[in-house]
């Protein structure tokens, strides 16, 4: 889990190359918003570190609330542009190939990270715009925060932890070690320092439904290693450091929770390679 780069583009050209794109009645209609869009998206990011705290768009009538949200087409600017370019494209590799909520899918849609049916006015603005697989965004859908604050770790402006939260579970018996028995990822935060919020983490892991989504991936994971040992006439050794050098690829390049990372990490610190080895 690590946080993505964050959109430069600014968010008064993308009003302005919208409205220059508009037609009658709409173009005027957000030509005459437009001092006020640009408080809105100064209060966004006034309160990017503290989203919950951002109040309603008051006053606002179902005419403009339609012509804000008519905005979001992405095709043309805004998917070429804004999107593309000034979103995906500047992001690391790594990070462009994969959802940054579950680290699983390929970010094939965006997410509005505040709802824009709730807050047309953000329905285009650059820094709300995050992307993410299919499966995330419907998961997450208009849900974002209750009275007790927000559900999903925002990538671009949430202090990611960097301290070790997720782990898994491996059990497994002697005569069965191409499957395991029993895979459980599960979350441990009572390590983690004050400083991050374990609330949302806690909430955006329960909510997108992670843990049990990771434990559906990680038989393929194991099944692989099991037929690495067993096929290649290396010393035990061997195997050793080759486990060691994947994980510590994974824990650079994805960070210490990704799911991968954690059950690389595992296997290191159980009998996994040994008996398999000895197995042979």
């Amino acid at each position: 889990m690590q946080n993505l780069k964050t959109p430069q583009i600014k968010a008064k050209d993308v009003l302005e190359c919208i409205i220059k794109r508009k037609f009658e009645p709409k173009k005027s209609i957000l030509e005459n918003m437009k001092l006020d869009l640009l408080d809105r998206f100064k209060e966004y990011e006034n309160n990017k570190e503290h989203l919950e705290n951002i109040n309603d768009y008051k006053g606002i009538n179902e005419n403009q609330k339609e012509a804000l949200l008519d905005c979001y087409k992405r095709k043309g600017y805004l998917e070429n542009t804004v999107i593309k370019k000034s979103i995906k494209d500047i992001q690391d590799p790594q990070h462009r190939e994969k959802c940054p909520y579950c680290r699983i899918n390929t970010p094939n849609t965006i997410d509005h990270y505040i709802p824009k049916d709730d807050f047309p006015e953000f329905s285009f603005l650059p820094i709300n715009l995050i992307p993410c697989c299919s499966i995330c965004n419907e998961k997450k859908g208009t849900r974002w925060k209750d009275e007790n604050g927000r559900f999903f770790l925002n990538y671009y402006f949430d202090k990611i932890c960097e301290d070790k939260f997720l782990y898994v579970k491996l059990d497994y018996k002697k005569d069965d070690l191409k499957f395991t028995s029993s895979i459980n990822y599960y979350l441990n935060t009572k390590n983690i320092k004050d400083n991050y919020n374990l609330d949302i983490i806690i909430s955006h892991f329960d909510k997108l439904n992670l843990l049990n989504r990771y434990d559906k991936l990680i038989m393929e994971e194991i099944s692989n290693i099991y037929t690495k040992v067993m096929i290649n006439d290396y010393p035990i050794d061997n195997h050793r450091i080759s486990i060691e050098m994947e994980y510590k690829t994974l824990k650079h390049v994805y960070g210490e929770n990704y799911w991968k990372t954690v059950l690389y990490k595992s296997i290191l610190d159980s009998n996994y390679i040994e008996n398999v080895y000895n197995s042979k």
